[in-house]
């Protein structure tokens, strides 16, 4: 298996490095940190390294601080699906490929991959995409294309 082409996707939702500390500051984290993690945190959301919003899979900032795994499992299924067509769909363009010439087959075999290794369920991530690449040089062969 060869990679013909590369795409990538975001959320849609930007929040600027102002925004993301304003939200912080609003939420209860904040008040259980010390005056130096206030520093800290004001210092990586202030200063000028390069980064000036952040895209978020969130309707609200004030969503990114309950990180309990059942609501991080439910943004996971709510967001990860749709990022990953459009990623696919900018890959196959990029490829000049259609989706059919992928095959369903290829995609859930390189999906179920990727949905262990988001969930940690993969430790190997080379090992991993070795043997996609395997179950799909496999599927070609035996379909003889």
């Amino acid at each position: 298996m060869h990679f013909r082409g590369i795409g990538t996707a975001h959320p849609p939702a930007r929040f600027t490095k102002a925004e993301c500390l304003a939200a912080f500051q609003r939420s209860d984290w904040f008040g259980r940190l010390d005056a130096r993690s206030h520093f800290i945190a004001r210092t990586v959301l202030q200063r000028d390294n390069g980064i000036e919003a952040r895209r978020l899979a969130l309707d609200s900032l004030d969503d990114v601080f309950t990180i309990d795994p059942d609501t991080l499992d439910r943004r996971f299924l709510a967001h990860a699906p749709q990022l990953a067509a459009d990623a696919a769909t900018r890959a196959l363009t990029a490829a000049r490929l259609e989706p059919s010439a992928i095959g369903a087959s290829d995609q859930n075999i390189l999906a179920a991959f990727a949905t262990k290794w988001q969930v940690g369920k993969a430790d190997d991530l080379d090992a991993g995409l070795a043997s996609a690449a395997q179950q799909i040089n496999d599927q070609l062969a035996q379909a003889a294309i």
